[in-house]
């Protein structure tokens, strides 16, 4: 390997390293923003209307709630919520619904956009 190649995949071995360190959902949350960065740096252009969908795909509860939310669900499975926290346990599921409904949407539109089945959308994007 040459000494130009090993410089350049150092920041990539660091990168990968550190998304081993990450939980599911943040996973998903890079995962998701790689995946646009790359659509973006591809040499066919995107649209402002492909790329402000793609943006609308990858929104996702704030990295708080989602971290209350799995917080929430330990909870729930080791049994010891309070009414308090199955409330805010109901909201958070409710807000995440609603985030996948409105992805879902989106994806539908990208896809016409784009004249591909939503299943092929799916794959290219990495949401199987």
């Amino acid at each position: 390997m040459s000494e130009n190649t090993r410089h350049k995949t150092a920041p990539v071995a660091k990168v990968i390293a550190a998304a081993g360190e990450l939980n599911a959902q943040d996973l998903e949350t890079l995962i998701s923003t790689l995946l646009v960065l790359r659509a973006q740096r591809s040499k066919v252009a995107m649209s402002a209307k492909e790329s402000a969908l793609l943006q609308k795909i990858n929104r996702s509860l704030s990295t708080d709630q989602l971290r209350r939310l799995e917080y929430l669900q330990e909870r729930r499975r080791a049994e010891s919520m309070n009414d308090s926290e199955q409330h805010e346990l109901i909201s958070l599921i409710g807000e995440q619904e609603k985030l996948d409904v409105q992805r879902l949407k989106h994806m539908v539109k990208l896809a016409q956009l784009r004249k591909v089945p939503l299943r092929e959308l799916a794959a290219q994007l990495g949401l199987h």
